[in-house]
């Protein structure tokens, strides 16, 4: 490099001199636009620090609303959860009784034909005490008849218990007729077919002959 050769900074040296010299009030306009450029940076790099510091503060609140948000949300999955198997028991439950019920009550289709059977050996009984010939038989007659009742009360038909006298319940009584009688009304004269309950149900009501009340009335 020779002597006359200048470095890059000896040259903005000179031209910065050569400019003050000349156009001294060019440079100090220039001067004060960068340095409002440079104020201008720096205010725009506080308020990016200051985002910053704000978005920081932000994020432990914006974790804490995830967490709550997520314990909510398994809260109405365990409710879920639960109201689902409380309603599989429910149905479960129902079957149970439903399918116990079927096989509590499958009976009631056919019992009318043994029914019948014990109809008839009540009848037939019912004469024997007005035949002497017949009477001879009773004992048979009864114990069949027992053997019989026992056998249908090991399926839960069990007889519905009334006697004449009785006051009149529509709920296991139909009554046949009303007739004039010394016994108050409303009151069964005669019963002349027994009623049966399967379990608790009645499955066939017992007809009755009731009275009307007073004769002389």
């Amino acid at each position: 490099m020779s002597e006359n050769s200048l470095t890059i900074t000896e040259i903005l040296s000179s031209i910065r001199t050569l400019l003050v010299k000349h156009n001294k009030a060019k440079v100090t306009q220039i001067e004060k636009e960068l340095l409002q450029a440079v104020a201008e940076l720096e205010k725009k790099f506080k308020q990016q620090v200051q985002n910053f510091n704000e978005l920081q503060q932000k994020i432990p609140n914006l974790q804490k609303v995830n967490e709550e948000f997520r314990l909510k949300v398994e809260k109405i999955q365990e409710e879920a959860q639960k109201k689902i198997q409380e309603k599989v028991a429910e149905l479960t439950i129902k079957s149970k009784e439903e399918l116990e019920n079927a096989k509590k009550y499958v009976i009631e289709k056919s019992i009318d034909q043994p029914l019948i059977i014990i109809d008839q050996f009540e009848i037939a009984l019912s004469y024997a005490q007005k035949d002497p010939q017949v009477k001879n038989y009773t004992t048979g007659f009864n114990m069949v008849l027992d053997a019989f009742s026992r056998w249908l009360e090991g399926f839960g038909v069990t007889k519905i218990a009334i006697e004449p006298g009785a006051q009149f319940d529509e709920k296991v009584m139909a009554a046949l007729e009303a007739v004039p009688s010394d016994q108050p009304a409303n009151t069964v004269v005669k019963v002349s077919k027994s009623g049966y309950k399967l379990h608790d149900k009645v499955i066939r009501f017992a007809s009755v002959v009731v009275s009307q009340g007073n004769k002389t009335e």
